[in-house]
């Protein structure tokens, strides 16, 4: 046995503690001075393991401090991911039912797209699409556009998919402004069990950045829909993405502190913004690696908001980019690799309603495998590449030699477990004192 490279251990002088903490099984405790000893030797010499009382070892066995090898492990990583990658039994699509939008957020890179809907002829190609593919289990994320403009084709393409399908999940990403009481009582029906809704601030940030075509007050339209729809479904998993960059950084708490008040189940997330279109230059607004790292020390020092996206998770799955059997679907029947790709011709892959659906499979191919777990020796060699994956395919292609995609705690990883510990601690007295 030996002491893994995937353990951060540090002496936190914030604190007067040592901390540890491992990246493959999440493991994370505080050490006392005499087992902090003991890992000082064991990291210089792995004999000194025998140092270990016989439940140190089974505690340390069982969550991955020790491992007969890293490489090992990663190798286990490699398989469960490769596995997951490449399964064909299970199908995720992301539909966008219409290109059309009630919204006209000012760096939209969908907003020159045409205003398309889904015809039935569309939705007829993309069930037997699915049928041909002889799968167990279809999860559909109904995307656009904004989807709910299009409540029609989820209803009737929903019915059909169900019928096909051992099991179907669905989720939506939506504006909000359309989710009414009225579609709320349908979730159930259209299994919908998880939804992202989008702000971009604080109500005049928000009314500015993301106009609606005619309603000059959305955001209090939509928070009103957020207590509608906790209020009659309460427990739908229900995820806030608030767009953050130079411009409303600092209305990022406010907005946590409005929608927490609403129900404390809901997770509220910062949405680092990024440039992936030619149309606009996002440039000057956008927060470099660091910046997003001050962004969540402040959030804690200042609002003492800690959230899951602050500390490192282990990662087995994938994006749809790097999954053979997931694909984005336009109005058309166009098939991307990417939500970034809607509408944009060079990078559709195929079309359903084609006798050879796929044509473009260099792209797909280039997605599956190029700089990835499967051949990209930089990221795997990274200690940090268990909790980012590798990064956004995408980025990657068009940002290369640039870090910006590497995960945040890529050498900052203390500051967030401090973070951690200071959260955990402040935790157990609120409990204690209960």
């Amino acid at each position: 046995m030996k002491w893994s490279k995937y353990n951060i251990f540090f002496n936190s002088t914030k604190y007067s503690c040592y901390l540890l903490y491992n990246m493959l099984s999440g493991f994370f405790i505080e050490v006392d001075e005499i087992l902090a000893n003991k890992i000082f030797n064991i990291k210089n010499d792995s004999q000194a393991i025998k140092e270990l009382s016989d439940e140190e070892v089974k505690i340390f066995t069982e969550n991955k401090i020790l491992v007969e090898s890293d490489d090992v492990e990663l190798n286990k990583l490699k398989v469960a991911i490769l596995a997951n990658r490449f399964d064909s039994r299970n199908m995720h699509l992301t539909i966008a039912p219409t290109q059309s939008c009630n919204f006209k957020c000012k760096y939209c890179f969908e907003k020159d797209r045409p205003n398309k809907y889904m015809n039935k002829s569309i939705e007829t190609s993309i069930v037997n699409f699915v049928k041909k593919k002889n799968i167990n289990k279809l999860n559909v994320c109904w995307y656009g556009g904004e989807p709910l403009l299009a409540k029609g084709t989820i209803r009737s393409l929903t019915k059909e998919l169900k019928h096909i399908v051992y099991k179907y999940n669905a989720s939506i990403v939506t504006n909000g402004y359309l989710l009414d009481e009225d579609f709320i009582m349908e979730l159930d029906e259209l299994n919908i069990k998880y939804i992202q809704i989008t702000l971009d601030g604080n109500k005049d940030t928000h009314n500015y950045r993301r106009p609606h075509e005619t309603d000059n007050n959305s955001f209090d339209n939509i928070v009103k829909n957020i207590q509608s729809l906790i209020r009659l479904k309460p427990r739908i998993q229900l995820s806030i993405r608030v767009n953050v960059d130079k411009q409303n950084i600092n209305e990022f708490a406010d907005v946590y502190k409005l929608i927490k008040a609403i129900s404390s189940n809901i997770h509220i997330y910062p949405g680092f913004v990024h440039d992936t279109s030619t149309s606009c230059n996002l440039s000057p607004c956008l927060l470099n690696r660091n910046e997003k790292n001050n962004f969540y020390k402040k959030l804690y020092s200042q609002h003492g908001i800690y959230i899951k996206e602050m500390i490192p998770q282990l990662t087995q799955s994938s994006c749809m980019a790097r999954q053979l059997n997931s694909f984005l679907i336009d109005p058309n029947g166009n098939l991307y690799k990417c939500w970034h790709h809607l509408g944009v011709s060079d990078k559709i892959v195929g079309n359903i309603c084609s006798e050879q659906i796929f044509y473009n499979y260099d792209l797909i191919a280039q997605y599956l495998l190029k700089r990835s777990i499967a051949d990209y020796t930089e990221c795997n060699q990274c200690k940090y590449f268990i909790v980012c994956g590798g990064g956004c395919p995408d980025l990657k292609f068009i940002e290369k030699n640039n870090e910006s995609y590497c995960s945040i705690f890529k050498n900052n990883i203390t500051s967030y477990l401090e973070m951690k510990y200071a959260y955990l601690m402040k935790k157990q007295q609120t409990n204690d004192r209960i």
